[in-house]
């Protein structure tokens, strides 16, 4: 869940969208988008798409990649010193994930909520936090 939300942020809807509505306008957004439905659609590797899939794909990982590493400074916003290890945290496990982009908002969500996110033999990441993750005792 913590991983969906982090991703979402990127790609789904708000820094992907908002960088490229800065940048080029409502056409921009609109490209982005169209991007990535057609990665959510037919942008998987065993796909029947396959030559629309991982073109689609590929788009979708250039397209994110600044918003990606924008992200960690918009999750820790919240605070200058959770601020300091959210960011340093994307920076340390941001390699850990499959996806180029995916490490990045989830490392500093990771650290900055104080919880542990695992994929059982892919990566752990923010291995010191709670886990499960469980709202913090006050």
């Amino acid at each position: 869940m913590i991983e969906s939300l982090a991703e979402g942020l990127v790609d789904g809807g708000v820094l992907g969208p908002f960088l490229f509505y800065g940048l080029f306008g409502i056409i921009g957004a609109m490209v982005y988008r169209a991007a990535n439905n057609l990665d959510s659609t037919v942008g998987y590797k065993d796909s029947t798409y396959i030559l629309f899939g991982r073109p689609a794909a590929l788009i979708d990982t250039l397209f994110n990649y600044v918003p990606a590493r924008v992200s960690p400074a918009f999750i820790a916003w919240r605070g200058e010193a959770t601020g300091r290890r959210a960011r340093g945290s994307a920076i340390e496990f941001a390699g850990l994930t499959d996806s180029a982009n995916a490490g990045w908002p989830m490392s500093a969500m990771a650290k900055l909520l104080g919880v542990w996110l695992e994929k059982p033999g892919e990566y752990i990441i923010n291995e010191g936090g709670r886990n499960p993750p469980t709202p913090p005792l006050t």
